[in-house]
């Protein structure tokens, strides 16, 4: 039963992180091609764009269960920042050491680190940041 729900709550995780890519995707296409705003302004512009669905997505879809969440949503925002802000910083400074350094393919790099942050964010986010009151009291009792 907890396996199904985990399975479940993955998929729905699996999906907002596809449609917030779609959409980071799509407004720094636009702005880029059309507005023709820099590369690094308009990668930034949809990378923040993409935030606001993800972290709403997450809360409202992925782990829906309950309103009850141990964390404020000022504090789950706040959590959230910084989870982003870790992810965003590693993320970059590792590979521009890897292509830099060793000149490794950026693009599967993008991917690897991609996937390795999106398991270790579902996770953060189950366990932390969208954490439900009734979840806690169990693990607790």
């Amino acid at each position: 039963m907890i396996g199904r729900i985990i399975a479940s709550q993955f998929v729905r995780f699996l999906f907002v992180g596809t449609m917030t890519l779609l959409f980071d995707a799509f407004v720094t296409t636009i702005l880029y091609r059309l507005v023709q705003l820099a590369p690094g302004l308009s990668s930034a512009i949809g990378f923040v764009s993409g935030f606001a669905i993800n972290f709403f997505g997450n809360r409202g879809i992925v782990f829906k269960s309950s309103n009850n969440f141990l964390l404020s949503k000022k504090m789950q925002i706040l959590s959230y920042i910084a989870l982003v802000l870790f992810n965003l910083s590693t993320s970059s400074l590792l590979i521009e050491f890897l292509v830099s350094r060793f000149d490794m393919n950026i693009t599967i790099l993008k991917i690897v680190f991609g996937a390795i942050i999106a398991l270790w964010n579902f996770i953060i986010y189950k366990v932390f940041i969208f954490r439900c009151v009734d979840s806690y009291l169990k693990s607790n009792n």
